[in-house]
């Protein structure tokens, strides 16, 4: 989440004198879904959070796989960028399979 707010603050609402950050937590059928959304510029074209070279992503996206789930960074509607963190339920007591 940190990393999330990190880059919308950083890259969505850089030279503005106001924007918004929304940050969602909605509990699925299959686990936990966070999402932090911005309102500004959105993503440079050709985006792949998977080719990213930010360390800050490389982090989350480990992290996320240590859970068994799941961080990715994509458009927002209308405007804007969202980050998804989605991790799954898993059996009390046990941590989650990777």
């Amino acid at each position: 989440m940190a990393e999330a707010i990190a880059n919308a603050i950083e890259h969505g609402l850089v030279g503005r004198d106001h924007g918004s950050i929304r940050v969602d937590l909605v509990q699925t059928a299959t686990g936990l879904q966070l999402c932090v959304t911005d309102d500004g510029a959105g993503l440079p074209e050709g985006f792949d959070t998977r080719r990213s070279t930010s360390l800050g992503l490389k982090i989350a996206t480990t992290l996320a796989r240590q859970l068994g789930g799941s961080f990715d960074v994509r458009s927002a509607e209308p405007v804007g960028a969202q980050s998804v963190l989605t991790i799954p339920h898993s059996p009390a007591g046990q941590p989650p399979t990777p």
